[in-house]
């Protein structure tokens, strides 16, 4: 253990980037995906089975399979079988909580995104690009984006 300035214990440094590196990357091999944030959206509010899961999301079966199939090992969500069916549920509800504080944190950046997206899209489909961009929310030209506090 090394001493802080205040004589505290503490991990080493290079422990904790280790633990860090770790932590970042199985929070990015869960989230990573925005099929499983969408799974996520819908489990934190109970278990669901595959086939629940393919109805609320309109995927296949296959995809959202795929998609449980990596959130299964990393322990984001947990299976019971009921009979001949697996039912899946987030293993801890501060998942949802986790959620909420993304969206606030990034949700000002990502309507900035959609909005992008948009322009864009309608840009390539042949209309004036000028007039899509002064449909853009006004702090779009700001130099920093302001996220929510």
């Amino acid at each position: 253990m090394e001493r802080s300035r205040s004589g505290v214990e503490s991990e080493p440094a290079n422990e904790r980037a280790g633990i860090d590196r770790c932590f970042v990357a199985v929070l990015e091999k869960s989230l990573g995906h925005p099929v499983r944030i969408r799974l996520l959206e819908v489990l934190r509010h109970g278990e669901r089975s595959v086939q629940e899961l393919q109805g609320a999301l309109a995927l296949d079966q296959s995809t959202v399979s795929q998609q449980l199939a990596v959130l299964r090992p990393k322990h984001v969500v947990v299976a019971r079988k009921e009979g001949t069916t697996v039912r899946y549920a987030v293993r801890d509800g501060r998942v949802g909580a986790l959620l909420d504080t993304a969206r606030a944190c990034f949700g000002q950046a990502s309507s900035l995104y959609c909005q992008i997206h948009k322009t864009l899209h309608a840009t390539v489909q042949g209309e004036n690009v000028a007039t899509l961009l002064l449909r853009l929310p006004s702090w779009t030209t700001n130099e920093k984006l302001s996220l929510p506090a």
